[in-house]
């Protein structure tokens, strides 16, 4: 008998990395939102200036995960299961 040996496509490469991505995205939306109570004394430095653009991280999110959600069902050749998409 034959082992079947299953090799990483590099589209799972780039699916993982933007999955990464997605992570500190999400990531930086919690400190949008956590660190101005946090951190009151520090309201008015560079970093509170750059940490008040987290809400732009929130539609890159949702943009990857779209994308992610497209590539993984829409890329197979197979119909897409309701059922598993949903869960």
């Amino acid at each position: 008998m034959t082992g079947t040996i299953i090799e990483s496509s590099p589209g799972r490469e780039r699916i993982h990395a933007l999955t990464s991505l997605r992570f500190f995205a999400a990531f930086y939306v919690v400190l949008y939102h956590t660190y101005p109570l946090a951190f009151p004394e520090k309201a008015g430095t560079v970093l509170a200036k750059f940490i008040s653009l987290g809400y732009v991280s929130v539609s890159f999110f949702f943009l990857l995960s779209g994308y992610i959600l497209a590539v993984v069902y829409l890329g197979t050749d197979k119909p897409i299961q309701k059922k598993s998409f949903y869960i």
